[in-house]
């Protein structure tokens, strides 16, 4: 089995920041470029804006990116058809207030990737969403340690085309400890979240 696929870069650095709307900003736009590789077969890749940010505008290479996520969990959006291989060029329009370096990143993967990972109860019950680039059946798994280096792990599948399920841990108080919820296809590790 492989390492996970899900690769993350985060853009920090050369922002150049402006705004518009005179003494009291209407926007701050931050301008910055970046190396990529061209997309290969079956890989994914998204540009990640964290919340709680107000995006107002993204453009890429020239190409406007729509605004489909809500601000309290950020936005993502598929970039395979604007990245270009070497330099791109982002421009990303936050409301007044934010500070734009922070939280935005590229994120290439294959398969399937975590979408959403929450406890539902303090036993280790969680709910997992994924979001899918092919049908393979996934398998995900849960693991919480305990006291003294004893853990417990349980796992559920996801079969072809299933986007979520819930993982029944029964550890009381799980969420002390912390649980690490991973998910797999037949091959590959694809993507890991912990719970603290």
């Amino acid at each position: 089995m492989t390492t996970a696929t899900l690769l993350t870069n985060p853009i920090r650095e050369g922002w150049t920041l402006t705004h518009t709307g005179g003494g009291a900003p209407a926007s701050v736009t931050g301008v910055t470029h970046f190396a990529a590789t061209e997309p290969t077969a079956g890989e994914r890749v998204d540009l990640v804006v964290d919340g709680p940010h107000k995006v107002i505008a993204v453009t890429l290479n020239g190409t406007d990116l729509p605004l489909t996520a809500d601000a309290q969990s950020g936005y993502r959006f598929d970039v395979r058809e604007a990245i270009a291989p070497g330099s791109n060029l982002l421009e990303v329009a936050f409301a007044p207030g934010t500070e734009a370096a922070e939280g935005v990143r590229i994120e290439r993967w294959r398969v399937a990737r975590l979408a959403s990972v929450r406890p539902l109860d303090a036993t280790g019950t969680i709910s997992v969403e994924v979001e899918r680039a092919s049908d393979a059946p996934l398998t995900v798994v849960a693991t919480v340690a305990g006291v003294g280096g004893d853990s417990a792990e349980v796992s559920i599948t996801l079969e072809p085309g299933v986007t979520s399920g819930t993982v029944v841990m029964a550890a009381p108080n799980a969420e002390q400890f912390g649980v690490t919820v991973e998910l797999h296809s037949p091959d590959e590790h694809l993507d890991t979240c912990s719970l603290a």
